[in-house]
């Protein structure tokens, strides 16, 4: 296939609007005065200088060493600098995660929606990771129902850069592949996978668990897992909290497994509320998380449902100061459990719609539908 003058030209202007807004944002950065405020304040990227990856038991780096190693070209970077390109790749995720449609209004509107959401600012502010994490789920939406070995380790080691975010999604995953995929892609993309995750392991694995083992926010007011939300309100009985967990594990598993096997978006975000309700401690930045996966997809498909969720996590940003720090966990814990029910009932309703062959269903659909 032929390369035209007028293609060459057309995406060289787009590389060029690329380079330019991103030194923009980056020197939106440098000028911001952060001194004396909470800004940047979960900045990580000075852990892994000098080509090291340093972990603190207390406080400090708690991601996995095989998604931390990607971070490494920002490390030596001054800190402004290598925030800013950070901030911007995250709004170039978050932009690339919306699915496309016929519908300019409503992907006009979905990315509106998207780049100025509450969430979308607190990852922005306090310089989380969450949009590795986004990446990485859609990397391996896009990777399934094509058996892309390459794509799909790329996704794993993405997604699982806060493991308390997939652990319930990645061996669905894992299930999938073993069912459907041809064996010759599947040990591609288990041996790329180890030929990553072992060596790391084995420098650094061990010093990693150590810090992810010494996590002193669990339990506290930041924390919004299911268990540390109702042990809060200390009325509620131990054997009464378990089964509420045990309940929303099993009906995780038994939802996922009852309908369509296929790995979609609306199948991941379920999976993830799901983690994060469940898992020993998750922290409100990740519900970033909900919306980019699977509230996008919702807008286009059932639009007054991706709205609500939109809507909720928006809603708070004028309580978001100190005085209301005692309902802020249990606010997005909330959220959670909202958006757990709501994507278990999308994927009930529609068990018996998809099929694991069919690629529509795992990427966005050009009209939306």
């Amino acid at each position: 296939m032929q390369i035209s003058k007028s293609d060459v030209i057309k995406v060289l202007f787009l590389l060029a609007c690329v380079i330019g807004i991103g030194v923009a944002v980056v020197n939106i950065f440098v000028q911001m005065p952060i001194e004396n405020t909470s800004l940047g304040i979960d900045y990580i990227f000075d852990r892994m200088r000098g080509g090291d990856i340093r972990y603190e038991v207390v406080n400090g780096l708690r991601n996995p060493p095989w998604s931390a190693i990607f971070f490494m070209p920002l490390a030596d970077l001054n800190m402004r600098v290598a925030w800013g390109i950070w901030a911007y790749i995250t709004l170039l995720i978050l932009g690339l995660a919306v699915p496309i449609t016929k519908r300019k209004w409503l992907y006009v509107l979905s990315v509106v929606l998207m780049l100025t959401s509450f969430p979308t600012f607190r990852v922005l502010a306090d310089v989380q990771i969450d949009a590795q994490v986004i990446a990485g789920v859609l990397l391996i939406a896009y990777a399934m129902p094509r058996q892309n070995p390459y794509w799909l380790t790329l996704g794993a080691l993405w997604a699982t850069a806060k493991p308390q975010s997939v652990f319930l999604f990645i061996p669905f995953v894992a299930l999938e592949m073993l069912r459907s995929w041809k064996r010759r892609n599947l040990f591609i993309a288990i041996g790329l996978t180890l030929a990553v995750v072992v060596p790391l392991s084995i420098w650094k694995g061990r010093e990693w668990w150590a810090a992810l083992n010494g996590t002193y926010q669990a339990g506290s007011l930041i924390d919004m897992s299911i268990t540390a939300a109702l042990n809060r309100m200390e009325f509620v009985p131990s054997p009464v909290i378990f089964m509420i967990w045990a309940f929303i594990l099993l009906a995780s598993v038994g939802i996922s497994l009852l309908t369509a096997q296929a790995i979609t978006r609306e199948k991941a975000t379920f999976l993830i509320a799901a983690s994060l309700l469940l898992a020993p401690y998750s922290a409100s930045n990740s519900v970033i998380i909900i919306l980019a996966v699977g509230a996008l997809v919702l807008l286009q498909k059932q639009f007054a449902l991706g709205l609500g969720l939109f809507f909720i996590a928006d809603i708070f940003t004028p309580f978001n100061r100190a005085e209301f720090v005692n309902i802020y966990s249990y606010y997005w814990t909330f959220f959670l459990l909202v958006s757990w029910v709501m994507f278990g009932a999308v994927l009930w309703r529609e068990r018996h719609a998809l099929t694991p062959d069919s690629a529509e269903n795992l990427a966005p659909h050009p009209d939306g539908a």
